[in-house]
C-alpha cells in the first residue's frame, strides 16, 4: 500500500489527507499546531465571526428603521465575542478531526523536518523524535503575516491580523497599513465596533487587485467614509514610533518640498502580505529550491523533486492566489496526479470574496483585464438597489458588473459589490468556468425576491433587454 505523508493540517493539507485516504493510501497528516491552519484559527473563520458582530452593531445603530424603539441600548462585550469565536473554532476543529478519523488518516502532532530521501523526521509535541518513511509527500505548511523592517510587528503596539483576532479590549484608534483584502475587512469591522480607523494604502486606490475594477474600489472608499473610516491612498508609511503609550505613524511627503506627515493612534495594524512557512523544514535536504520563500510547482502541484508536491500558501505557480479554497482545489489536483490521472491546476476561474461593507466578490476578468488580454469585450452594470430583496434588507449600496464578448455574448467575468455578494459569486464562477452566455442566464428562472436576481438583471442589461436595471 502506498504511504503518503501530508505536512500541514490547513484547508489544503486536511483535504489532501482525506482524499488520499479515500483512494486507499496509507495516509499520515503531520500538524504542529491546531487543525484547520490559518483559515480556521487565525483568518477566514475568526474574522467572519468578528464581521457578524460588526453587522449586528451596524443594525442596532439604525434599529428604528426596522421598527424597533431605541430604549435600553445593548452593550458590546469583547469577552463575549472571543468566547463565541472559541466555540465556533473548536467545533470546526473537532469536525476536521472527525473527518480524519472517519477516513482512517493517522494524525501526528509535531514539527516535520525533511531527512534523507523518502524520510520525514517529526519532533513530536509530546517529546522525542519519530522518523517516518513515505512514497509520496505533500507539503502544505501555509503562511504567516509579513513584517516590514521599517515598522516590525511587536505584538504590542504594532500588530498583525493574528493579534487583532485575540484582542480582549478594543483600542480607541487604529492605523491600518495596507488597503488590500485584510486591511479593508478589518477597517469596516473595527469601525463598526467603535474604533477610530485610518487606512493607509501606497497605491492609488483601495483593493487594487485582480478582478476588482476602479468603480468597485471607489464604492469601497465612499462606503469607508460613510462608516467613519478614513482612507488615505497614494501614501507610504515610512516608520512608526512608539511614544507615550501610543503610536506615531510617519507618512512620506505627499508632494515635493513638503515634510513628512504624522498620524497619532493607539495601535497600528500591518496588513501588507504574508510569508510562506517554509523555513526550518530543511527543504535543501530534499533538493527543493525556493523562489522568494515559495516552493515552485508545475500544473500537477509537483515540485522539482519527483514524488514531492506542494499546495496552499507555500506553493508558487503563475496566476496563483493565496486563498483557502485554492489550497483545497490544489489538494484535489495533487492527489489526482498521485493517483495517475491527468490533473492540471488552473487559476483562471478562481472566485474571490471580500467581507467589507458592502461585500465584494469577483471571478474572471474585468473589462480592463479583458482588453489587456487583447479580447474584444464590453461590460454592463446594474445597481443592487433595483432589487426588491435589497430594498427589504435596507442595504442599498452596491452594483453588479458583467464583462462579456459583445459578439458571442460569452461571459468573461463578474464583479459584485453588495449584500450577500460573496454567496452568489458561486453562480458567476460556474458561468465563467463553463463558458456560458448572457442568454444562458436570462433564460434561467431566478427565484423572487432574492439577491441572486441581480445576475439575471445585469445579463439582461448587457444584451440590451433591461427590465428593472
Amino acid at each position: 500500500m502506498m504511504k503518503l505523508i501530508v505536512v500541514g493540517g490547513g484547508p489544503g493539507g486536511y483535504t489532501a489527507a482525506v482524499r488520499a485516504a479515500q483512494k486507499g493510501y496509507n495516509t499520515v497528516l503531520i500538524e504542529k499546531n491546531d487543525l484547520g491552519g490559518t483559515c480556521l484559527n487565525r483568518g477566514c473563520i475568526p474574522s467572519k465571526i468578528f464581521r457578524r458582530s460588526a453587522d449586528i452593531a451596524d443594525d442596532l445603530k439604525k434599529m428604528d428603521a426596522y421598527g424597533f424603539e431605541k430604549k435600553d441600548s445593548p452593550a458590546f462585550s469583547m469577552a463575549g465575542l472571543q468566547a463565541r469565536k472559541q466555540r465556533v473554532v473548536q467545533t470546526q476543529q473537532k469536525g476536521i478531526k472527525g473527518l480524519l478519523d472517519k477516513n482512517k488518516v493517522t494524525l501526528v502532532q509535531g514539527e516535520a523536518v525533511l531527512g534523507s530521501p523518502g524520510q520525514v523526521n517529526v519532533r513530536l509535541n509530546s517529546g522525542g523524535t519519530e522518523s517516518m518513511a513515505y512514497d509520496k509527500l505533500i507539503l502544505a505548511m501555509g503562511s504567516y503575516p509579513l513584517s516590514i523592517p521599517a515598522f516590525p510587528i511587536d505584538h504590542g503596539h504594532i500588530l498583525s491580523s493574528d493579534d487583532v483576532l485575540d484582542w480582549t479590549d478594543l483600542p480607541e484608534s487604529l492605523v491600518i497599513i495596507g488597503g488590500g483584502v485584510v486591511g479593508c475587512e478589518f477597517a469596516f469591522i473595527l469601525s463598526s465596533l467603535g474604533v477610530k480607523v485610518t487606512v493607509v494604502e501606497t497605491l492609488d486606490r483601495m483593493l487594487c487587485l485582480p478582478g476588482i475594477g476602479a468603480k468597485t474600489s471607489r464604492l469601497v472608499e465612499v462606503s469607508m467614509k460613510k462608516n467613519k473610516v478614513k482612507p488615505l491612498f497614494g501614501r507610504t508609511v515610512t516608520g512608526v514610533e512608539i511614544k507615550d503609550g501610543g503610536c506615531r505613524v510617519e507618512l512620506a511627503p505627499a508632494k515635493e518640498k513638503e515634510g513628512p506627515q504624522y498620524i497619532e493612534a493607539q495601535k497600528v495594524l500591518v496588513t501588507v502580505g504574508r510569508k510562506p512557512a517554509t523555513a526550518g523544514l530543511n527543504l535543501e535536504q530534499a533538493g527543493i529550491g525556493l523562489e522568494k520563500g515559495f516552493i515552485p510547482v508545475n500544473g500537477a502541484m509537483e515540485t522539482s523533486v519527483e514524488g514531492i508536491f506542494a499546495i496552499g500558501d507555500t506553493a508558487w505557480a503563475p496566476g496563483k492566489q493565496m486563498l483557502a479554497h485554492v489550497a483545497a482545489r490544489e489538494a484535489e489536483i495533487a492527489v489526482a496526479a498521485i493517483a495517475g490521472k491527468d490533473a492540471f491546476m488552473s487559476y483562471g476561474t478562481v472566485p474571490g470574496g471580500i467581507f467589507t461593507s458592502p461585500e465584494i466578490a469577483s471571478v474572471g476578468m474585468t473589462l480592463v483585464e479583458a482588453k489587456q488580454a487583447k479580447l474584444d469585450a464590453s461590460d454592463a452594470m446594474v445597481m443592487f438597489r433595483t432589487l426588491g430583496k435589497i430594498q427589504a434588507l435596507g442595504k442599498l449600496d452596491g452594483h453588479a458588473i458583467v464583462t462579456f464578448d459583445p459578439h458571442t455574448h460569452r461571459i468573461l467575468g463578474f464583479e459584485l459589490a453588495g449584500a450577500h455578494a460573496t454567496d452568489i459569486i458561486a453562480q458567476a464562477a460556474l458561468l465563467v468556468e463553463k463558458k456560458m452566455t448572457l442568454e444562458d442566464v436570462c433564460d434561467t428562472i431566478h427565484a423572487h425576491p432574492t439577491v441572486a436576481e441581480i445576475m439575471m438583471e445585469v445579463c439582461h442589461k448587457a444584451k440590451g433587454t433591461p427590465l428593472h436595471g
